[in-house]
């Protein structure tokens, strides 16, 4: 532990003690601070700047997210700065300084929410987040079901909402992970391949790769026994813990 940089110490703090929190309240708190950092004026907006950063350096750190998807978010932010520079630009000829001010405000917005959104993969698993949001869900799902007539909870959709969340938040990196090796490989194997081509053959690998991981996944699914409301209960969750 002594030979810790201070760097991957200060991560360690922080992921210790977003796990510490409540989840359920860390979803809500991640959810207004990222709507509240996209509505801010620019003269907040540093404020938002200074509680993301940390975070985007912890994520990026301890790996909460794979390399290949924290570097596609930061092309992300580029490529729309880049172009809400050259929009501005060609809206208002000749004036730099409103074109760079919006470029900044809009690069700054979009690293602030993305960065605050690495709170939940820092502080939680997918699993974790499902449950939380069921918990959420749940009441509401039960009012409209006795609205429907329905009192059987296999019935109830929160369960499923939250399961589908569990994959979608599973699958992203996955999938951004998987699209970075095949273009790798296509630029070792093909380098003289047109962009037509490459696009194209990037498209069915990739579809492909991820097809290969639903079996996986399901059998993940199904020897964990998700299939069902019960373990998608926050209070079950937590006595388990």
């Amino acid at each position: 532990m002594k030979n810790i940089s201070p760097t991957l110490k200060a991560a360690l703090w922080l992921r210790a003690l977003l796990v510490k929190a409540d989840l359920r309240l860390l979803l809500v708190l991640v959810a207004l601070t990222g709507l509240a950092a996209w509505l801010s004026p620019v003269v907040v907006l540093p404020f938002f700047l200074a509680i993301g950063l940390p975070i985007f350096m912890a994520a990026l750190k301890l790996q909460a997210f794979p390399r290949s998807a924290l570097a596609a978010y930061i092309s992300f932010v580029i490529i729309w700065t880049v172009v809400q520079f050259v929009m501005t630009l060609t809206s208002q000829p000749g004036d730099l300084r409103l074109a760079l001010l919006s470029a900044f405000t809009l690069g700054g917005k979009l690293t602030a929410v993305i960065s605050l959104a690495l709170t939940v993969p820092l502080a939680a698993t997918p699993l974790a987040v499902g449950r939380a949001v069921s918990w959420y869900l749940v009441p509401v799902d039960k009012f409209f079901s006795r609205l429907r007539g329905r009192h059987d909870p296999s019935s109830h959709c929160a369960w499923r909402v939250s399961l589908c969340l569990c994959l979608m938040i599973s699958f992203l990196p996955k999938i951004t992970a998987t699209m970075t090796e095949i273009n790798r490989s296509l630029k070792l194997r093909a380098p003289k391949l047109s962009a037509y081509h490459r696009l194209r053959l990037m498209g069915l690998t990739t579809l492909r790769a991820v097809g290969s991981q639903t079996w996986d996944t399901a059998i993940a699914i199904a020897s964990r026994d998700l299939y069902r409301p019960e373990p998608w209960i926050w209070d079950s969750f937590k006595s388990k813990k």
